[in-house]
């Protein structure tokens, strides 16, 4: 994919793109609403979206246990039609940074 991805933080209010992202990646096996409100609002869990021309691509949600000497990766979604290398890279650095 040629378009700029830009990677942030993600919210709550990301709720309905993570929601589809999930339907769209997961559709036999998406979490429920509720789970992901949970991952999405709760603070010990780091949130990263990757968003192109204003859309969700891309989403990674993590745990870090209070020690911050171990976590792990709880959720992690994207297009297959995005430089799937140049992403996870990024997301992988982001979350062990945050």
């Amino acid at each position: 994919m040629d378009k700029d991805i830009i990677i942030s933080k993600a919210s709550w209010r990301d709720f309905s793109q993570v929601m589809r992202l999930e339907k769209e990646c997961f559709p036999l096996d998406v979490w429920p609403m509720l789970d992901i409100l949970g991952v999405l609002s709760f603070p010990f869990y780091v949130r990263i979206k990757a968003e192109s021309e204003g859309k969700l691509v891309g989403f990674i949600a993590g745990e870090i246990k209070k020690t911050n000497i171990e976590g792990w990766i709880l959720q992690w979604e994207y297009y297959l039609n995005i430089n799937d290398w140049e992403l996870e890279n990024n997301f992988l650095q982001l979350v062990k940074t945050n």
